[in-house]
């Protein structure tokens, strides 16, 4: 399994769509610096941040389930360990080795108690704006990975989630939760964790962490004047910048709000 690697952009981007409450959920960002960290059931690609176990033979299944029992009940005697032994080898062979590393993962995975923010290293992205950002009718971020931001960013990998077997200590640091399957690869992914699960979903940020908020060449007019009024009324003022596409490079450009502050009027 490949070790995380630290991000190191200066600038990452969130891209997201205003329909039903998310224009909301934009407002307690803008205007009150609130971040939400997702569950990881909550990734819209089913196998991200799961483990994919190495498939074991019965006798390490065994072995593996006894040290369980083992660490859980160190005071067991002799007679208690061969009992458990036994009831443990029945059960792998009544049920089969798949069936029991099935289950396995499903009790790994409720023990995954992570939260996560999934951030990309740039705002010109075609396919996010497509697919996340309602087809260039929502918005995007620019945060400066400073403080929480930046220390805790890393790169997401990828590949295929390679088996990690569960009897080997080496193969136990959660590192496949920053690994994705090559299919997702466009989406240039930094991620942040927050653990446990239990604590807070809301993350409150320096409001100066948030640089600009870049709206899609196809936002409706109504949402622009809102969060333009948002931006306004802001401590300190967040620079507004709309997206335009330029047919001669078939690029995007950004142009400034008339009242947004350090904004530019060129392509980037």
């Amino acid at each position: 399994m490949t070790i995380p690697i630290k991000a190191t952009g200066s600038r990452y981007y969130k891209y997201s769509g205003v329909e039903g409450q998310r224009l909301e959920w934009l407002k307690a960002i803008v205007l009150e610096h609130k971040l939400y960290f997702p569950k990881l059931s909550q990734l819209n690609d089913p196998p991200d941040g799961r483990p994919k176990l190495a498939l074991l033979q019965s006798h390490e299944l065994v072995s593996y389930l006894l040290g369980i029992f083992l660490a859980r009940k160190p005071d067991s005697t002799s007679t208690d360990v061969q009992k458990a032994e036994a009831d443990i080898r029945w059960l792998v062979e009544r049920n089969g080795p798949e069936k029991v590393q099935r289950d396995l993962v499903g009790d790994l995975i409720k023990k995954l108690d992570y939260r996560v923010y999934s951030l990309s290293k740039r705002y010109d992205n075609f396919g996010l704006w497509a697919k996340y950002a309602d087809n260039h009718r929502g918005y995007c971020l620019e945060f400066a990975a400073e403080g929480f931001l930046g220390s805790n960013s890393y790169e997401v990998t990828y590949a295929e989630n390679l088996p990690i077997n569960i009897t080997d200590p080496a193969d136990r640091e959660p590192y496949f939760l920053f690994c994705k399957r090559p299919d997702w690869s466009n989406e240039e992914e930094v991620r942040i964790l927050l653990r446990p699960l239990g604590c807070d979903p809301i993350v409150v940020i320096e409001p100066h962490w948030l640089k600009r908020i870049i709206l899609g060449k196809d936002m409706p007019e109504d949402h622009c004047r809102t969060i333009c009024e948002w931006a306004a009324q802001r401590g300190p003022e967040l620079a507004v910048m709309h997206a335009r596409y330029d047919e001669l490079y078939q690029e995007l450009t950004l142009v400034s709000n008339a009242r947004s502050p350090g904004a530019i009027h060129a392509r980037p």
